[in-house]
């Protein structure tokens, strides 16, 4: 946007909010005359409201990529399980992801506020999830060898679920997890959220990455999926208690919570 362009912009916005003020406050008369003359610049530059309050947003909050990179990401390697939860958390703050398939990573795309909440939250959950995994691997460790030490003694202990063993058991978790974080969010913006809102925001994205690159379809990695109750409701369990407030996000953030 030209620098002429954004001050007659921010004019005609200026200009629409005192009408609004003094009609609040009953000055009819003067609102009449701030709203006729920000009709007479619209008409004059052939634009409306909404492409005002879009010129100004994308001026001072405009989109972008930047990659999202967790502790278990390296080089050259896809984790289907970053990819979804990536695409779980993107959809959720008005952004999308892009796969680089060649380097193994993700780009979150979207406007600076929504990427650098997406970011964060990725992050964080990852985090999240990996110490939740290790933490219950470990209590079903410290079980398993006090249900040994309780059969030498002959007494009759509480059988471990040995399932933590398994191949499956941290795929499983995380699979939980990732369903219960998803849920959560859909559930949060049905009860907060204007769908018309989501839906534009949405949109407003998937338009911009097609101004900005030749995007190729990417084939999903093969899901690999593994029968493991245990890990699954553990999984799930730390995913429906996890916090998922962003106001670690730096403080003068524009978006402080997930929806807008």
């Amino acid at each position: 946007m030209k620098l002429e362009e954004g001050k007659l912009l921010k004019k005609i916005k200026k200009l629409q909010q005192t009408a609004d003020s003094y009609n609040d406050i009953g000055l009819e008369e003067a609102a009449r005359l701030y709203a006729a003359k920000v009709q007479e610049l619209l008409i004059q530059n052939k634009l409306n409201m909404s492409d005002v309050d879009r010129a100004i947003l994308d001026s001072e909050d405009p989109f972008g990529e930047e990659k999202g990179q967790n502790e278990d990401m390296t080089e050259g390697r896809r984790l289907l399980w970053a990819e979804r939860l990536a695409g779980v958390i993107s959809r959720s703050h008005f952004c999308n992801i892009i796969l680089n398939t060649s380097e193994g990573s993700i780009i979150f795309v979207g406007r600076d506020s929504d990427r650098e909440v997406a970011i964060y939250m990725f992050v964080y959950l990852s985090r999240i999830m990996g110490n939740a995994l290790s933490m219950e691997r470990n209590k079903l460790k410290v079980a398993e060898r006090a249900m040994f030490k309780a059969w030498k003694a002959g007494e009759n202990p509480t059988v471990v679920n040995g399932d933590y063993k398994n191949k499956g058991f941290k795929l499983a978790f995380y699979t939980g997890f990732i369903d219960a974080i998803k849920n959560r969010y859909e559930n949060q913006k049905k009860k907060h959220a204007n769908s018309t809102a989501l839906v534009r925001a949405n949109n407003e994205v998937k338009e911009w990455m097609a101004s900005q690159f030749d995007l190729v379809p990417v084939r999903a990695s093969k899901r690999r999926t593994h029968q493991n109750d245990l890990g699954r409701s553990l999984g799930n369990m730390h995913g429906q208690n996890v916090n998922l407030s962003t106001q670690g996000v730096k403080s003068d953030c524009k978006q402080q919570g997930l929806i807008r």
